[in-house]
């Protein structure tokens, strides 16, 4: 997998991320809003085409601590995110975990790739929802680029047509400073669904 940025506040890892769903220099946090923002977590406000929004903006990263993961439901409106045992999470060498609830058949996106996705996003201390497309109506298009490491690592070994339970890292997220609903040192949990991939053959849309 590979190294990230994603969400409007809840909005966040695409985690589109809408991935309601961040520019890597915070000291530009209004420009989380334009273009292309994944803002995995960051709220900020209607959502463009290109929102990640809420899923992980890279202009809303941070760096930092850590949490774990919880309750039941892939659909992502109400309830917590599907409890999965741990032993059957793949962990990757950043420390991203992983498991996918439904495989896929299509095509991989690859880390400059504009994707289409739906997701929910929770924190995993207490399993509160903190943004989901769903909830908006509305899939997440955003670039690979421009969400939280998290997304970028984690959609890259996803098929169109998968569903996938990231457990994200603070240091893979929005790190000790937070970010809008995501407080300091919080690990996230995204339920992501990937619907197309652009310019790739087989790439359908699909989804609820």
């Amino acid at each position: 997998m590979h190294s990230f940025r994603f969400l409007p506040p809840l909005a966040l890892a695409l985690l589109l991320l809408p991935l309601t769903a961040c520019q890597e220099q915070t000291s530009q946090q209004s420009s989380v809003a334009s273009g292309d923002s994944a803002s995995v977590g960051l709220d900020t406000g209607a959502a463009s085409p290109d929102t990640a929004g809420r899923i992980g903006d890279k202009s809303a990263r941070r760096t930092g601590g850590a949490n774990r993961p919880d309750t039941t439901g892939t659909d992502t409106t109400g309830s917590g995110p599907s409890s999965i045992p741990q032993r059957r999470y793949t962990t990757t060498a950043s420390g991203l975990k992983y498991y996918d609830l439904q495989q896929g058949a299509g095509p991989s996106p690859d880390t400059t790739d504009r994707v289409r996705v739906h997701y929910t996003g929770w924190l995993r201390s207490d399993s509160s929802k903190f943004d989901s497309s769903y909830d908006r109506g509305k899939p997440a298009t955003f670039r690979l680029t421009r969400v939280i490491d998290g997304w970028t690592e984690g959609l890259q070994s996803m098929k169109v047509g998968g569903t996938r339970q990231l457990v994200i890292p603070p240091n893979l997220a929005y790190g000790a400073k937070g970010s809008g609903p995501i407080p300091s040192g919080a690990t996230l949990i995204f339920e992501v669904e990937l619907l197309g991939v652009e310019g790739k053959s087989g790439s359908g849309a699909g989804g609820r």
